[in-house]
């Protein structure tokens, strides 16, 4: 029977890569003046990275409140926020629109906090060597339950978070 930490940590590991990549391509296309690439790489982050928020968001941070405490928790959520909203600005852009410098520069900044916020965030899993066993396979499935659904990132905005515990109790 496959360890469940190492499956966790194998999904959440998977999932960081991914983000990181999307971000980090984001970043590298504004730097370089390539708005259509980033936006095809924000496109991308949003229809990837909804399942790895949405468990983040209702199951993990939950989770490391008790070890963390609320401060952290909140810079986070806040972090998200960001990474959400240059998303969001970039995805949304019409073809013929093109920002100024400080907008760039401000999608820039937002693009590299999400970064620092990925490589940061894969150093909290070791906090879930405090849980139980039953805590963490919850986890999983949290996880896996999301990304069966696949939600887009800014999809998730105003879901129903009811949804996974009555699809676990069908």
């Amino acid at each position: 029977m496959p360890n469940i930490s190492d499956e966790l940590f194998k999904d959440f590991r998977d999932d960081h890569i991914v983000l990181g990549r999307g971000f980090g391509k984001i970043s590298e296309c504004l730097r370089a003046g390539d708005l259509e690439g980033a936006k095809e790489a924000a496109g991308a982050v949003d229809r990837d990275a909804g399942a790895h928020i949405a468990f983040e968001e209702r199951a993990f941070y939950p989770k490391l409140a008790a070890f963390l405490g609320e401060e952290d928790i909140a810079r986070l959520y806040d972090e998200h926020k960001t990474g959400l909203a240059v998303i969001m600005a970039l995805i949304s852009m019409r073809p013929e629109e093109r920002p100024d410098r400080q907008t760039i520069l401000s999608l820039i900044a937002g693009s590299e906090t999400m970064e620092q916020h990925i490589a940061e965030c894969g150093e909290l899993f070791h906090a879930l060597e405090r849980l139980s066993e039953d805590e963490r396979v919850e986890l999983l499935q949290h996880l896996r339950h999301w990304r069966a659904i696949e939600p887009s990132w800014h999809g998730l905005q105003g879901s129903d978070e009811g949804v996974f515990q009555r699809d676990l109790e069908q």
